[in-house]
């Protein structure tokens, strides 16, 4: 049984000093990704919550996003082929996180997995466990210069 319930996979980016993080959550749960873009605000990010791969590249070409929060399991286009229109727009300027029910295993089973994601969160835990994955990927500076990492 796979008890991973959220890991970061790309390189942490520094964060712009004093400005709000813009997150894209796509998701074909209209109850799930208002949630999780009304957590992600009330945590002081910038979040937009969209249905589709359409609405994303819609939404993603007047605001960029620093990072986007995919549903994998979608009934039109799945997260993978979401993660490779925005990869395709944005290349590694934007962090691309695989929030789903299924767990890691199934999305590293995909041959692009960690070319399209730089992270992984599963549904259904606490949203402290997808806080986490933003926060390591988009590291601050003050995390960065802290004494506690040895400095």
């Amino acid at each position: 049984m796979n008890t991973v319930k959220h890991e970061v996979w790309g390189a942490t980016r520094l964060a712009k000093e004093n400005e709000e993080v813009r997150v894209l959550v796509v998701d074909d749960n209209a109850s799930g990704r208002g949630a999780i873009a009304a957590y992600l605000t009330l945590e002081g990010m910038n979040a937009r919550a969209v249905a589709s791969c359409a609405e994303a590249l819609t939404v993603s070409a007047g605001w960029k996003p620093d990072i986007a929060v995919l549903d994998i399991m979608m009934p039109v286009q799945d997260g993978f082929e979401t993660a490779q229109a925005l990869r395709a727009r944005f290349d590694a300027g934007l962090l691309i996180v695989a929030f789903t029910a299924t767990d890691s295993a199934f999305v590293k089973a995909h041959p692009d997995s960690f070319r399209l994601f730089d992270g992984y969160c599963q549904k259904g835990t606490s949203p402290l466990h997808l806080i986490r994955v933003l926060e390591s990927l988009l590291a601050t500076t003050a995390r960065r210069q802290s004494p506690a990492r040895g400095a």
